[in-house]
């Protein structure tokens, strides 16, 4: 749901949300992660989808189980450009050195992560 939610530009539901999981127990590595999987999803399928694939081939190709995680990530997908979804991955990947790097604490570059990726309109 917190991923959902920052993908979709839900900023305070992905910030209570992602606060909800750090208190329960999530390490700020683990919630990247996520996030990076879901946005690396929904980079591929719209890439294979923008170069004519079906959504048979493309559900194949990346290897997923359901339609509806297929669906998910194409209607989400719709959300961005390319060009947009190549700089929410560059922003992953400054995020992850950051906290690696000790630049950041895991917490303080996630909250400033959903306040990129989710800026108010």
């Amino acid at each position: 749901a917190m991923v959902d939610a920052l993908v979709e530009g839900r900023a305070s539901t992905a910030a209570r949300l992602l606060h909800q999981l750090l208190e329960e127990g999530q390490t700020a590595p683990y919630l990247l992660f996520m996030i990076t999987r879901q946005l690396r999803l929904l980079l591929q399928a719209k890439e294979l989808s923008l170069g004519g694939e079906s959504a048979s081939s493309i559900k194949e190709r990346l290897g997923l189980a359901s339609d509806y995680t297929l669906n998910k990530a194409l209607e989400q997908g719709k959300r961005y450009s390319m060009k947009r979804l190549e700089q929410v991955y560059q922003k992953l990947l400054e995020t992850d050195v950051a906290i690696k790097r000790g630049i950041w604490k895991g917490e303080h570059a996630l909250d400033l992560l959903v306040a990129e990726l989710c800026p108010v309109p």
